[in-house]
């Protein structure tokens, strides 16, 4: 459908299959009249191919965007991290944009951190902001916790991920993370996987491995089960500092959850320092007050000034 009129050769490079496998795809799916073959040799979705996927139709997306980001300091004592731009668009602007395109325009944003940084989204996009009071004192499983009315089939996002090529499609057939391939020692949220990429174990910390870093798809079936371990989690003690991976990492026998391979084209902005090399323009200036006043105060340019670290980091504002 996002290709019409594909050979099969292009069907197979799109869907990362071998030309057997496709072949043999493209063999079922024209004998149970999902898809015909037109003269040229190319194929096209059949009325029953398209109501076949409506099974599989993608309801809306949850952006997390709750927290303050101290890792990006000074940047987000002034823009919370999801705004701040990268080559020259606010990183949550791109995704939602990107959501839209693919024809998911129900997206729910968890706001806490500066809420009223956000109302602009609204008219913009026809967002829906909803607050997070605890933001401050819990990690984001809170944050799923207040969206748990809208979890359905439903993408979940973090608000500072830049995402090159468009990963979102208006069906799904199944759960799954995006992963990134991890050269070296990690400290990011490593994960063991069958043949079928389906997520066997996760940890925390790594060598030479993949990782879950960007957005996730839960299914129905997913987030029915999963709003039940949300909803024991946030009542236990102990679980302020918890990420909803957390969940997903200790239930994950129960939680069938599939790698999405995105190495190269989803990027994870962590801190000031990324930022710069990933968008070069911020190494003259920032578009900071705060980084302006050091280089003034300094008489140096604001590319002179680097390994910023808060006093305090945490859950808590800095």
């Amino acid at each position: 459908m996002d290709n019409p009129k594909s050979t099969h050769r292009e069907l197979a490079v799109s869907t990362k299959l071998s030309i057997e496998q496709t072949h043999n795809v493209l063999k079922e799916c024209l004998s149970t009249g999902l898809l015909m073959q037109n003269e040229d040799q190319t194929f096209a979705v059949t009325d029953e191919g398209e109501a076949f996927l409506q099974q599989f139709s993608v309801k809306n997306a949850i952006i997390l965007a709750a927290g303050f980001g101290a890792r990006c300091v000074p940047l987000t004592y002034e823009t919370p991290k999801g705004l701040l731009e990268v080559y020259g668009k606010p990183m949550i602007e791109r995704q939602i944009e990107q959501l839209i395109e693919k024809g998911i325009t129900e997206i729910i944003i968890v706001v806490g951190y500066k809420k009223e940084c956000f109302d602009y989204l609204i008219d913009k996009y026809g967002v829906r902001l909803i607050y997070n009071p605890e933001y401050a004192t819990k990690n984001n499983l809170a944050s799923l916790h207040c969206a748990l009315p809208w979890l359905d089939s439903s993408y979940i996002l973090m608000s500072d991920n830049w995402i090159e090529k468009n990963i979102f499609n208006p069906y799904e057939p199944r759960s799954w993370f995006s992963c990134l391939y991890f050269d070296g020692a990690t400290h990011e949220w490593c994960v063991t996987a069958s043949p079928s990429d389906k997520i066997e174990s996760i940890s925390i910390g790594g060598q030479d491995a993949w990782a879950v870093v960007g957005p996730a798809y839960f299914t129905p079936e997913f987030s029915e089960l999963f709003k039940q371990y949300v909803k024991d989690y946030y009542i236990r003690h102990g679980t302020e500092d918890y990420y909803w991976e957390h969940i997903l990492r200790e239930q994950i026998d129960s939680l069938p959850m599939y790698m999405n391979r995105q190495a190269g084209n989803v990027h994870e902005i962590e801190n000031f320092e990324e930022l710069r090399m990933f968008d070069p323009s911020y190494s003259k200036t920032s578009k900071n007050k705060i980084m302006a006043s050091i280089a003034e105060f300094f008489d140096i340019s604001e590319d002179k000034i680097y390994d910023i670290q808060t006093i305090k980091e945490g859950v808590t504002n800095s």
